[in-house]
């Protein structure tokens, strides 16, 4: 099997008890559970603001996939969402997707958001994206850990990290 991101190896088998699949649309109770499963801090690192609350736009977006410019896969533990990784394509560069993940904090720095981020990779590589772009709280050492565990190349703009990562393509796809 080729590389999947530049610089490191598809392992597709994650822990038994994690089911990763695609987010299906409309699906706000997964969005909902892994947000009430995150703790102020996370939410603050995730979303780059506090957030003690969905509100209704929000949950509409992060739910609204579309299966081609906003793409998101999700990790369950026996039925329950503990995991989500999105991209959505940027509106002037088809080819690039601004990409999140959010991990439920009792499943944090276990490897599940690379297992979200390899997956997500997967789908993204199906669509012509051929690269991931992420904006990082530069406390958020979780995220900055991740970005390094994929290959990312870091930067520093107006007080925040970009990463970015290259999604490797087989020659004949």
């Amino acid at each position: 099997m080729s590389e999947l991101l530049a610089h490191i190896p598809f392992q597709p088998t994650p822990p038994a008890d994690w089911v990763i699949e695609p987010l299906r649309r409309g699906d706000t109770v997964a969005v909902t559970e892994l947000f009430e499963s995150m703790s102020e801090k996370s939410r603050r690192q995730r979303f780059l603001n506090a957030m003690p609350r969905l509100s209704d736009r929000m949950l509409a977006f992060l739910s609204d996939v579309d299966g081609e410019r906003h793409i998101a896969v999700v990790a369950r533990v026996r039925g329950t969402c503990v995991g989500i990784a999105r991209a959505v394509v940027s509106r002037d560069r088809s080819s690039v997707a601004d990409v999140a993940v959010a991990v439920a904090d009792a499943h944090q720095r276990q490897g599940l958001g690379r297992r979200l981020v390899e997956a997500l990779a997967i789908d993204a590589r199906a669509r012509s994206i051929r690269a991931f772009e992420a904006t990082i709280h530069p406390a958020n050492d979780a995220a900055r850990g991740l970005a390094r565990a994929v290959a990312a190349t870091m930067s520093y703009a107006d007080g925040e990290v970009v990463a970015q990562l290259t999604i490797a393509h087989d020659a004949a796809a």
